[in-house]
């Protein structure tokens, strides 16, 4: 019995107190209980309602309310707006729910990121120009290595020709920064594809020449 009624004190104490409290409000709306123990012109120090005994300071112009356990209140700031989400493509769809294959002719419906990413993603599917300095470098590492790794070096790090680009939307190859997206990616796409050949070429060599001496 006295358990209880000593558990019942302590919960009577513990909601008493809570009424007793403070509450900050953030810039952010974010809201919660304290025990103010001291202001100046620029901060406050408070403790929390966990019992603690550490003090906590927080700098006025993050705080938009105060509730003083008295009941007075002290508006600070207001607080901020959410911030506005970036606006998204707007592609209209197919029966299928595919993007409908004009969908990329308006660059302004799309942020500076997603046209980056576009760019990439384009150079992916339509860019081919890589074909040409591919074969110069597997026929060159196909006959004489060497000259096949010189002809990989130098078209690997050639930056690839704008006139081997091709776009979705001619309105696109006009935005600076889906171009930098695409041309970024094509130049990834050429280095790989040259050195692949470079490795085919050198490979279907050093196989016919292991074949040749195993049958002499």
């Amino acid at each position: 019995m006295k358990s209880f009624f000593l558990s019942l004190f302590l919960f009577l104490l513990q909601v008493s107190c809570s009424f007793g409290q403070d509450v900050i409000t953030t810039i952010r709306g974010i809201a919660f209980h304290a025990k103010i123990e001291s202001e100046t012109e620029q901060t406050i120090r408070y403790k929390k309602t966990d019992n603690t005994t550490a003090v906590y300071s927080m700098a006025k112009t993050d705080i938009h309310l105060i509730k003083y356990e008295n009941g007075s209140q002290l508006f600070l700031n207001p607080v901020l707006p959410e911030p506005s989400p970036e606006p998204k493509a707007n592609f209209p769809l197919t029966a299928s729910g595919k993007p409908a294959t004009n969908a990329f002719n308006r660059a302004d419906t799309l942020t500076l990121k997603e046209l980056y990413t576009l760019g990439k993603a384009d150079a992916s599917i339509y860019y081919k120009g890589y074909k040409e300095a591919g074969t110069y470098t597997f026929i060159s590492s196909f006959l004489f290595w060497p000259a096949g790794m010189v002809t990989a070096i130098s078209t690997a790090s050639t930056p690839p020709k704008a006139r081997n680009f091709t776009y979705p939307d001619a309105s696109l190859g006009k935005n600076p920064e889906y171009v930098r997206g695409y041309h970024g990616n094509a130049r990834k796409i050429k280095s790989k594809k040259v050195w692949s050949n470079f490795g085919a070429g050198f490979g279907t060599a050093l196989g016919l020449a292991i074949l040749y001496v195993s049958r002499q």
